[in-house]
């Protein structure tokens, strides 16, 4: 995994709640250890990235059906039709 592919990560997942500023810096680091290319989690950040990305437009498409419930019962909790 290189900067850039990290920095997609990173910007993929928002800043809500802000990320400390050495985030980015302590997730390299934690990656290049030696007990994490021994433990494999290299790779296993990678595909959780990948699912995460994938889950993404399922993810939007939750969010919007939930709105529009709120919204729904707002409406009918006011008396509009």
């Amino acid at each position: 995994m290189n900067d850039s592919e990290l920095d997609k990560i990173l910007l993929s997942a928002g800043n809500t709640p802000p990320l400390p500023p050495d985030f980015r810096r302590q997730v390299w680091l934690r990656l290049e250890s030696s007990s994490a290319a021994s433990l494999g989690l290299a790779s296993w950040f990678g595909k959780v990235s990948e699912l995460h990305a994938a889950y993404r437009p399922e993810c939007t498409a939750m969010c919007q059906r939930i709105a529009e419930a709120h919204e729904r019962l707002d409406t009918a909790s006011h008396g509009e039709t």
